[in-house]
């Protein structure tokens, strides 16, 4: 979320930056194409960035789970003993 809100953040500013421009209408073609490149930028960071953190949890559910059944197998053969 916060990610979320620090995109919504730059892309406020770029638009604010851009207000006096929109007075002349090739200033504010210009400011649009920046504000899209810019959303389309952080949007692509933000993509990779949850597939980064979505794919370490996942490992990390692994080593947890592989330890689980380590410390569980080894509980069961000293109840048996």
């Amino acid at each position: 979320m916060k990610l979320v809100n620090s995109i919504n953040g730059v892309l406020n500013d770029v638009s604010q930056s851009s207000s006096q421009e929109y007075r002349y209408p090739e200033a504010r073609e210009m400011a649009d194409e920046r504000y899209l490149l810019v959303r389309d930028f952080l949007s692509e960071a933000y993509d990779e960035s949850s597939e980064d953190v979505e794919a370490e949890k996942e490992k990390l559910q692994e080593t947890v789970n592989q330890e689980f059944e380590e410390i569980e197998s080894e509980y069961k053969e000293d109840a048996e003993e």
